[in-house]
């Protein structure tokens, strides 16, 4: 052991040197090791007229795979009657003379405004109710699209993200909430929306869509309230941290004064 070693202890350049040239090896390999953002910065750089690879493209038709998924899956049921509290749902929609602020107890005003259309549908039924219902999935859906692409961004994870969005339009709670008339699609379709407002950092999607989520269901509160806490947080130490704290505090003082309004 000490011939094999004497060389290399006694001869200090020489072990230098190949400890340089073992760096070298591993930041060349790091560095041709394909990054998310590095990626994703290369594919904005593309040149005029030069498109984008075949994956990225199958990726931008990743949510329409998916709602095409959902119609598909749901189509064959689309004269199923609602049960339970989509019974009550469906009633409150289709027999109330004009759009109402509360649905079985719950300020839906976010739910109803979509599901309105129902009324025009003559005969009234079944049919009716679907559809609005599905197209409303069908945001929901583009909107888990859009919260995919931001935890699993770049081209190294299309093939991810594209599994990931088509489960979601699976997934049972989406098929049995489009499927069953209920308040809480409201919940899931802008929740998403604002947790991609909240992820991407845009003040106008986080409100728009916080609001939305207000006027879903008493719980859709709580949601907001935890997206624009995480969304402030996320601004704490900018010039304008206050009044950004005062904008996102307006869905929650109309969600008050709606509520408590005599």
């Amino acid at each position: 052991m000490t011939g094999i070693c004497a060389p290399e202890i006694l001869n200090g350049n020489t072990v230098v040197s190949r400890r340089r040239q073992s760096n070298r090896w591993i930041s060349s390999a790091l560095v041709d090791l394909p990054h998310p953002a590095l990626e994703h910065t290369r594919m904005s750089e593309l040149p005029a007229g030069q498109s984008p690879p075949a994956s990225s493209r199958w990726l931008a038709g990743a949510p329409a795979i998916a709602i095409g998924v959902l119609v598909i899956m749901l189509w064959p049921y689309r004269g199923l009657v609602p049960m339970w509290d989509g019974w009550i749902y469906t009633h409150c929609v289709l027999d109330a003379p004009h759009i109402q602020f509360r649905y079985g107890g719950h300020p839906a005003l976010a739910w109803s405004g979509p599901m309105s259309p129902a009324k025009l549908w003559a005969p009234r039924g079944t049919m009716s109710i679907f559809l609005p219902s599905l197209l409303l999935g069908a945001v929901a859906i583009w909107g888990w699209a859009r919260v995919v692409g931001k935890v699993l961004p770049g081209p190294s994870f299309v093939r991810e993200r594209g599994a990931l969005v088509i489960a979601g339009a699976v997934n049972p709670g989406i098929v049995s909430t489009v499927l069953q008339p209920n308040v809480d699609l409201a919940v899931l379709t802008w929740g998403m929306w604002l947790l991609d407002g909240v992820a991407s950092g845009r003040l106008t999607q986080t409100i728009v869509a916080g609001t939305l989520l207000c006027f879903s269901k008493e719980t859709g509160v709580i949601v907001y309230c935890v997206g624009a806490l995480v969304l402030w947080i996320g601004r704490a130490g900018q010039r304008n941290w206050l009044r950004d704290a005062l904008i996102l505090s307006v869905p929650i003082a109309i969600y008050a004064a709606a509520v408590l309004a005599p």
